[in-house]
């Protein structure tokens, strides 16, 4: 399980849970099965929320 927390919901199918712990946060789930699921999307995702961590 891959857990991504950005700053709004991505409606993407390939999310398992969506959350909304707080006004500013929601936290994606994304279950990864195999090293080939991690693409251009997630890698997009990733980048996203790192931008948000600093």
């Amino acid at each position: 399980m891959l857990t991504i927390a950005l700053g709004r919901q991505d409606g993407s199918p390939r999310f398992k849970e969506v959350v909304h712990p707080s006004p500013r946060h929601w936290v994606h789930h994304l279950e990864i099965r195999d090293a080939g699921e991690l693409d251009d999307e997630v890698e997009a995702w990733l980048r996203e929320a790192w931008g948000r961590a600093g």
